[in-house]
């Protein structure tokens, strides 16, 4: 039964298709932005119920009425072909966010193309991400909600992707609430010719509120509200599919070549990095770097550095002529760098006993640890912290954030600070080195990625609103760099 009821909609699937394609072709010669949706409308809703009457998979709906009258978007598990059916069946007017070699599908892709989806080109993931917000915008201008499968791709059940932070900028930037939808469908209705017979469970939760929230603090309410209605309906934890985008630096993978160009030798370091896809140039204290992905050959490399040959002369040669710091000394009076000023290092045998009491000039430090660098670095850690926490609040009232970004502490060698896709902060604890002017320009530089995540235009504007002084404090960064990395 399974394999004729499969055939049967098969059958009818391709019957109809062409017929429902040329309807809504013709119909938008009369009206363009109504008929063709109409139609298509009552084509999914045909292919749903024959699913139901020859495939025998059936559904259960929870919360339809969560939908709001007014355009909102609309953020919903993709485990199968079913919720296309489903949701354009189920949900008012609306447009939605796939990829654009599905309009290429003769028939299926010509009748797609007339109900104005946001199609975008998925290897070109900067302006996929920027053609959803503009284009999304323009949608809920127009009353028409926005459907999108954060995740991107359909994903097996009992598996969860990275929840891609589009929809919930979308949502943000249009002051809309976000809606989203847990379902099971992949269970009964998997890629291939057979489905399973049984009850698809969906659930369309509460509208998420986007007012005085971040982009991705939005995105994580909504990850955590399906993935917890996902549990609830499978009665098992989903498991991630998210790999580390972070891969530590090993000496095996770094190697030190040398290049002429224009009569001079040039020292440079190739770091080969798993999930990097572009050749990366960076002049830092410690030289020239050359980041790669695995399959990129020392041809390939050296062809990349003489097309930017003018550029990388120039910043040897700014390299080669800064003076370099001396090693820090880490004996009993030394001095070490502390908010932009230092402290002299005095060692201690009971911290609690000192001549001095005068916290802004010394460093008092326990010799008998044993590890002074260590123990200074400890307190560098730990002296960061309340520092970072003043700046996060005073910029969230900025942002009207209504709940601060959770941070930590890292040792990063590159970057002062970083902003992941959860909306969570990481900063560099070498950052107690610098003067808080720099160091309100690294907080605000990673709040603004809370909204922005480039660094194009929007992105330097809102640091601007947010922080005047930020380029004098990115300067002074700039010059510092190597002092406050010297440990």
């Amino acid at each position: 039964m399974r394999i004729l009821g499969s055939l049967l909609y098969i059958i009818i699937q391709s019957i109809i298709t062409p017929l429902f394609a040329f309807l809504m072709i013709v119909s938008a010669l009369i009206n363009r932005h109504l008929l063709p949706k109409l139609l298509a409308k009552y084509w999914c809703t045909s292919m749903l119920w024959c699913g139901v009457l020859l495939r025998r998979v059936r559904f259960t709906i929870t919360g339809l009425n969560n939908i709001p009258a007014s355009a909102c978007v609309i953020l919903s598990k993709h485990q199968s072909e079913w919720e296309t059916l489903f949701l354009p069946a189920v949900l008012p007017p609306h447009v939605v966010v796939l990829k654009q070699e599905l309009l290429k599908i003769p028939f299926f892709g010509w009748g797609l193309k007339l109900l104005e989806p946001i199609a975008i080109d998925r290897s070109q993931k900067k302006a996929a991400f920027q053609q959803v917000i503009n284009q999304g915008i323009d949608r809920l201008k127009q009353g028409l909600f926005v459907v999108i499968f954060p995740e991107g791709t359909r994903v097996k059940p009992g598996y969860r992707g990275r929840y891609a932070q589009s929809g919930a900028q979308l949502a943000t930037k249009a002051q809309v609430p976000v809606v989203p939808i847990a379902h099971n469908a992949g269970v009964f209705w998997p890629k291939g010719f057979l489905k399973y017979p049984g009850t698809i469970e969906v659930r369309i939760g509460t509208p998420i509120s986007t007012i005085g929230k971040t982009a991705a603090q939005v995105n994580q309410e909504v990850e955590e509200w399906i993935e917890s209605a996902m549990e609830e309906i499978t009665g098992v934890p989903a498991q991630s599919l998210i790999k580390s985008t972070t891969q530590a630096l090993t000496k095996k993978k770094t190697k030190e070549f040398t290049i002429a160009i224009n009569e001079q030798l040039i020292p440079y370091k190739i770091i080969r990095r798993k999930n990097r896809k572009t050749i990366g140039l960076m002049m830092d204290h410690e030289g020239l770097s050359v980041a790669i992905p695995h399959w990129v050959t020392l041809q390939q490399v050296e062809d990349a550095l003489r097309t930017q040959q003018q550029w990388i002369v120039n910043k040897f040669s700014a390299w080669k002529n800064k003076p370099k710091p001396e090693a820090q000394d880490w004996d009993e009076g030394a001095t070490i760098p502390w908010l932009g000023k230092h402290k002299i290092l005095l060692f201690a045998p009971n911290l609690q006993l000192h001549l001095f009491d005068d916290p802004d000039m010394f460093m008092y430090v326990n010799e008998s640890s044993g590890d002074i660098k260590n123990t200074v670095i400890n307190h560098y850690r730990e002296a960061i912290k309340p520092l970072l926490a003043e700046d996060i609040h005073y910029f969230c009232q900025l942002l009207n954030i209504t709940v601060p970004p959770k941070f930590s502490i890292s040792n990063a060698q590159s970057r002062w600070g970083s902003c992941n896709h959860k909306g969570e902060l990481r900063f560099n604890w070498r950052l107690m080195k610098a003067s808080r002017e720099e160091i309100r320009y690294v907080v605000a530089h990673e709040m603004a990625h809370l909204f922005e995540f480039n660094h194009g235009p929007q992105f330097w504007q809102l640091v601007e609103t947010i922080y005047p002084q930020h380029q004098e404090a990115k300067e002074k960064l700039r010059k510092n760099d190597a002092l406050y990395r010297q440990f």
